[in-house]
């Protein structure tokens, strides 16, 4: 039974009125949903089960690992730098991913159908849009950002206010970008169920779809190649300044493992994204190809999908966890954490140990009046380990001074004479 036959009549007139590019002509839009009806059984369960964790894994390492950014970013000494604002707004807009866009998608596929209402379905797209297209802007600005800071360090000065200014002026801008979803996303009541559907006129949904990979894909891997591109032959090229140093080969090599870094950065985000945006064009201009094979479109779906996806979790590690004074700050703040849990644990601790020592000292006690002499029982407590606060407590008010991860070591590798960037926040 193909779509024609099994779909409903599907009330249109709350919305359709005075949007023009919406099309309510069953025939011409019944190919153009972006789902893949009819698929769950031609997969099998362990498929499903692998599906299951894998995406599983990837929205729990994304919501740990951004959270930690997050935690690690805020904390009162790091304040200091404009990329870490890029960096926390990135985390933020990760993490929307991973709590919209992974659970979301992956139930609606893998259940066959939209359970999460009405309501639900445009609110949903909306946000799943708007934390891609925040996430992408905010990579793009801070190649800009370091572009400016490595090749043009007296043009543009960046200030934390400046900063979060800009991260407002991003999420603005996409939200903007994404309001088309709250007009066309809408449930759509089919016999064998209900499914959350972009609902078009044929002749708008391809130049949408056109629009939204040049904003969200084309344009920004341009940009971070140009900006990129721009600031690896800045450095390769970037002479010593004095070549008696001692430090001149480490130099070289720490230019060499930047230019390495900036050329994963690009590539990561040209590789996760490029298989969605495929899939997207095929299901648009040749939708029978789509759904004449439905498990090896189900299956190339899920791949693309989770790829992309998992661009979500991969932004903490190029640009924090690859960092070392990044990873110094985070076992820090987990020590810390650590330190408090046992330091609350503490006087329990201490009571078993003194209820421990009185009864040996009662034992003892016992044991002398026996022989006709005791020996002094020394305090449990002398033997016990050292606090585990003590290593906190020298650490602490020391300030270490914590530089942005990919941008500020660019900066540091090129030569000392360059001009001095000021903070004036």
């Amino acid at each position: 039974m193909n779509e024609t036959d099994c779909r409903q009549d599907v009330d249109m007139t709350d919305f359709n009125s005075s949007i023009p590019w919406i099309d309510t002509n069953e025939s011409d839009s019944e190919n153009r949903s972006f789902s893949l009806t009819g698929t769950a059984s031609s997969i099998s369960v362990a498929s499903q089960s692998a599906l299951i964790i894998f995406y599983g894994a990837a929205t729990i390492l994304s919501l740990i690992g951004n959270s930690m950014v997050v935690l690690v970013l805020t904390r009162d000494a790091l304040k200091r730098t404009d990329l870490n604002v890029y960096l926390i707004n990135l985390a933020f807009a990760d993490i929307t991913m991973a709590v919209f866009c992974m659970p979301f998608s992956f139930t609606e596929v893998m259940l066959q159908g939209w359970i999460w209402g009405d309501v639900m379905c445009p609110l949903v797209r909306f946000s799943q849009q708007t934390s891609v297209l925040v996430s992408i802007f905010t990579l793009v600005t801070i190649g800009v950002d370091r572009y400016y800071g490595v090749v043009h360090p007296l043009m543009i000065r960046v200030t934390k206010t400046n900063a979060r200014l800009i991260v407002v002026l991003i999420w603005v801008v996409s939200s903007g970008l994404a309001i088309p979803q709250l007009a066309i996303s809408r449930q759509v009541v089919y016999s064998y169920g209900n499914w959350c559907e972009e609902i078009w006129a044929e002749k708008y949904e391809f130049g949408y779809t056109v629009a939204f990979m040049l904003v969200s894909y084309a344009l920004p891997v341009v940009i971070l190649c140009g900006t990129y591109l721009r600031i690896g032959t800045e450095l390769w090229g970037k002479a010593p300044a004095d070549i008696g140093r001692i430090d001149d080969n480490n130099q070289a090599r720490q230019r060499k493992k930047i230019i390495k870094m900036l050329c994963t950065v690009v590539s990561m985000f040209v590789v996760s994204w490029l298989p969605l945006h495929v899939f997207r064009f095929i299901l648009d201009l040749h939708p029978k190809f789509v759904y004449g094979n439905p498990a090896r479109s189900y299956i190339f779906f899920f791949c693309a999908h989770w790829l992309a996806m998992s661009h979500s979790f991969m932004n903490p590690i190029v640009y924090s966890f690859m960092n070392d004074r990044f990873r110094v700050e985070l076992c820090h703040l987990l020590r810390q954490i650590l330190a408090c849990r046992t330091a609350r644990q503490r006087p329990a601790i201490q009571q078993r140990r003194k209820k421990m020592g009185n009864i040996e000292m009662v034992e003892l006690k016992n044991q002398g009046d026996t022989n006709g002499s005791m020996s002094q029982s020394p305090d449990p407590r002398a033997c016990s380990p050292q606090s585990p606060l003590t290593f906190f407590n020298d650490m602490e008010g020391k300030g270490r001074r914590y530089t942005s991860p990919v941008l500020e070591t660019i900066l540091d590798v090129v030569d000392d004479n360059r001009p001095p960037r000021f903070e004036t926040t």
